[in-house]
């Protein structure tokens, strides 16, 4: 007879249940190892050793072995304290140390459930309910713990009541919903030709909707983003759309933008409104009648109202920044912002309406279109971030979004945040360049393009004015304005804004 000795219950059950335990582990032990199969009743890792009956399976992590049993308890214990918080699991789920020939190793037991990747889907009366039960859980778990709970079917399990419950022993960082995505794409893919249709779709968006209800906005954005990206076979395509419309709040407003036509393309405007002014104004001059803003309409500058009354009134197609994002939320939600950014933001949301804190909230995080047949992408930050609006384009990572322009298909990619005027591109015979301080460029010969119209309010090249291009099918134009510099200055240090703000302002950095 094995040595072994009970952590703990994860209910907290009475000690007597612990003798109870004990005797089921050592007549489980005492059975042969349940081989893992893949699609099996039990798959798994190779260093897992499963014993099981009909109504119990004993798990033995063979890769944790400890020299002592009081090394294995501590080890065994955190677990268990982890998962009571956590409560994925089923309640009698028990931990316990075992000794073997190469030490004492962690061991849990608990009620054997059936897999769901094992389910008789065609018998279920409500088989999307179920799906909907395993996005609630899932999402639970994130949102309470910031981790996620591995994917598979095979990892979730009913009780005899209908209960959902997790059968895993492990847990994975949170990735900005891709895997969460790739689970829904999978299902569509196993579900779709059968009784997965769009209605049961809609279910399930409706589930991801009310899940994510309180958190942040960017998560149920940052989900309908990968779900448009999502590779699926054509039969499965109705169903996505059905799980999209359930999940969007409100498409973005772009469809006004004609980019067989020159479009004014601004960026970082951050609060200058006198930058702002100039701006609107040349490009008005060149004969633009169309404008899009490429995100941060506030932060640094004295002037976040008027910007933003001016963007609104013009009826700009304007995409979320940082900035905005920052202020719209009161949270920095994996926004990276300096010390000096974030006093300016939190002086900046303080200045804001209700009103104007809504609309910030609503921007959208990028924009689509497409000239000659060719798909063009607007955004703040980089196309390699899904958020799209943290990352920056610059020498270290420039390459790395031309390589995933290439892969998405993406000829011309505007972009902001660096406050940077230029760009990056690709010849169609695959070489490589680069523009900074140059007038304009041409398309002709371009494979993709990937560039910055400068910024608006807060230039960084050290060429201090007020920055914005201009974008036809056969190049770019860049301007940079002059304007009163001083007069925006001293708006900054009046409003109590940190006056380094306005040192960089007057020397373009």
């Amino acid at each position: 007879m094995q040595r072994m000795h009970i952590v703990g219950i994860l209910s907290a059950a009475p000690e007597k249940d612990n003798a109870q335990r004990l005797a089921i582990a050592e007549r489980l032990l005492a059975r042969e190892a349940t081989p893992l199969q893949h699609n099996g009743f039990f798959v798994g890792r190779p260093t897992t050793r499963v014993h099981a009956d009909d109504a119990w399976v004993l798990k033995l992590r063979e890769e944790h072995h400890f020299g002592s049993r009081e090394l294995a308890l501590a080890w065994a214990n955190k677990r268990l304290e982890a998962e009571r918080r956590y409560g994925v699991h089923h309640p009698a789920r028990t931990w316990l140390v075992v000794e073997t020939p190469r030490g004492w190793a962690a061991a849990n037991l608990a009620p054997r459930l059936a897999p769901l990747h094992m389910h008789d889907w065609a018998a279920d009366a409500a088989p999307a309910e179920r799906l909907a039960d395993i996005v609630r859980l899932y999402l639970r778990f994130w949102r309470a713990h910031g981790q996620r709970l591995d994917e598979g079917l095979s990892n979730f399990g009913l009780d005899a009541a209908g209960r959902l419950f997790y059968l895993d022993d492990d847990f994975f960082p949170a990735d900005e919903h891709r895997s969460f995505v790739a689970m829904l794409g999978q299902w569509l893919r196993l579900f779709g030709r059968d009784w997965l249709g769009e209605a049961e779709a809609r279910l399930l968006g409706k589930a991801v909707r009310e899940a994510l209800r309180d958190a942040r906005p960017i998560e149920l954005r940052l989900v309908v983003e990968a779900l448009r990206e999502l590779f699926l076979p054509a039969f499965a395509e109705r169903q996505r759309q059905a799980l999209l419309a359930a999940l969007t709040v409100k498409e973005d407003a772009f469809q006004g933008l004609d980019w067989h036509q020159p479009v004014g393309v601004i960026a970082d405007i951050h609060g200058n409104l006198a930058a702002l002014e100039v701006a609107l104004n040349v490009l008005t001059m060149h004969g633009v009648r169309q404008f899009l803003c490429l995100g941060d309409v506030v932060g640094y500058g004295p002037h976040p109202r008027a910007c933003i009354a001016r963007v609104r009134e013009l009826g700009m197609p304007c995409i979320m920044g940082n900035h905005d994002y920052y202020v719209a939320h009161g949270a920095p939600a994996r926004v990276a912002m300096s010390r000096t950014a974030r006093r300016a933001a939190e002086w900046t949301r303080a200045q804001l309406s209700e009103n104007d804190l809504e609309w910030l909230a609503g921007l959208p995080l990028k924009h689509e279109g497409e000239v000659q047949g060719r798909r063009v992408l607007a955004l703040h930050g980089a196309p390699v971030d899904r958020t799209y609006f943290n990352a920056y384009v610059y020498e270290q990572t420039w390459e790395r979004n031309l390589d995933w322009m290439r892969e998405h298909g993406v000829w011309l990619c505007l972009h902001g945040h660096s406050h940077l005027q230029g760009g990056y591109w690709e010849d169609e015979d695959g070489s490589r360049g680069r523009a900074f301080g140059e007038a304009g460029l041409s398309f002709a010969g371009r494979a993709h393009l990937l560039l910055n119209p400068g910024a608006v309010g807060q230039p960084r090249d050290g060429r201090p004015g007020a920055q914005a291009a201009i974008v036809t099918p056969e190049g770019m134009r860049w301007l940079c304005l002059e304007y009163d510099l001083a007069a925006v200055a001293r708006d900054i240090r009046a409003q109590g804004l940190p006056p380094e703000l306005a040192e960089r302002l007057l020397q373009g950095r």
